[in-house]
């Protein structure tokens, strides 16, 4: 009885998660982490930004939504709404909550702190500052996360490398990764959706992407490589997913109007249904640029293209090579060289199309799938209680 009686009482624990860079529906924090935690425990609230303000639930996990401002002001209101919600453990997914969430944690809260990426090289990226004040804010930003990465209890990472680096931080640092989640595959069928994929592909093969929409994740390598394929006499075109910022939409909306025949861009849609889309491409397409913050990354992308069998194209990542060459599930390709890159397609069709997608679907059910990892979820939460 008293085994229940304390597994009752767990259950009735307030998790928080927050973030000021990621929605309340983020993939990892919502399909994966929240719906993996709302078997074990009731009150599950995430808190997180977006365009409007306002609350609703999915699957009985609360979302809050704070409208997008400057840093301090969305801190400001996250931890306004983190106090109302009381919680036993806020799980934080943004370095710049960490010095806030070390007040909670004084006051007897368990911290986890969640390392979606390498901040610091992201920011190094993406910023748009000169290079003078991205260096130094950059570097205060990385000494920040170090020395408050120490006082949580449990850090979460993504890959094999942020996990190293933050054991050095924190020994109880654990490694949980992307992998798709099989509790949201064909949840909603959007039969609206599917039609206008099924318009636009025709009698031809699809080649799908679905993610950040930026010309920094180098896009136009994918249109161009869909151009020569044509003119190579393939039957193929190209359907890329999702949102970017505003000069970036317009720059590729300008080429979805030039190549309309064969490239389309179409709104964000939400995750749950995602997979129902793939079901009905022919190949993925996981092409990132050689920066910093991508060269030891893992695409969430290619684990959802094994979950339903199609093969996929990527570059010459440390992480993706190894997955690759184990499952052969997919081709390398060097996107500084759109020649090559075709000259690697044509090949990959010809000889390795279908087969290549029947491994991926085999080493998802084996071992990319998000199964174990929500079994290291459930132990880091039950060493925080202890």
């Amino acid at each position: 009885m008293k085994k229940k009686s304390d597994k009752n009482k767990k259950s009735e624990l307030n998790v928080v998660h927050a973030s000021i860079m990621h929605s309340p529906n983020d993939d990892r924090i919502l399909y994966r982490e929240a719906l993996s935690l709302k078997k074990r425990y009731k009150n599950i609230t995430i808190i997180g930004v977006g365009k409007e303000a306002g609350n609703s639930y999915y699957k009985g996990i609360k979302l809050i939504t704070i409208v997008k401002n400057s840093v301090i002001k969305i801190i400001r209101s996250i931890k306004f709404v983190i106090e109302s919600e009381k919680p036993n453990i806020l799980h934080v997914h943004d370095p710049f909550l960490l010095k806030m969430s070390n007040k909670f944690r004084k006051a007897g809260v368990k911290i986890i702190y969640d390392v979606h990426e390498n901040h610091y090289l992201t920011y190094k990226l993406f910023s748009k500052r000169n290079k003078t004040i991205k260096n130094i804010f950059g570097s205060i930003l990385k000494f920040a996360e170090n020395h408050y990465s120490k006082k949580v209890d449990a850090i979460i990472t993504v890959t094999p490398d942020l996990y190293k680096k933050f054991l050095e931080i924190n020994e109880n640092t654990y490694e949980i990764r992307n992998y798709p989640n099989e509790d949201v595959f064909n949840e909603v069928e959007n039969d609206i959706l599917i039609n206008e994929i099924k318009k636009f592909k025709g009698d031809d093969l699809l080649m799908i992407y679905i993610g950040q929409i930026s010309i920094k994740r180098n896009l136009e390598l994918a249109i161009l490589t869909t151009k020569k394929l044509r003119e190579r006499k393939y039957k193929i075109k190209l359907l890329a997913i999702g949102s970017g910022e505003t000069n970036d939409m317009l720059f590729y909306k300008r080429l979805a109007d030039k190549y309309k025949d064969f490239f389309k861009i179409m709104s964000i849609i939400p995750h749950h249904e995602i997979h129902q889309v793939l079901k009905n491409s022919d190949i993925g397409w996981a092409v990132l640029p050689y920066t910093d913050n991508f060269l030891f990354s893992f695409p969430n992308k290619i684990f959802e293209y094994m979950s339903v069998g199609i093969p996929f194209i990527a570059s010459r990542l440390k992480y993706v090579k190894e997955i690759i060459n184990e499952t052969k599930s997919g081709i390398i390709v060097d996107e500084l060289s759109i020649d090559e890159v075709v000259n690697v397609i044509d090949d990959f069709f010809k000889n390795k199309f279908r087969i290549f997608g029947e491994n991926g679907r085999k080493y998802f059910e084996s071992t990319y799938n998000w199964e174990y990892q929500e079994r290291i979820l459930f132990d880091v939460y039950e060493l925080v209680n202890k």
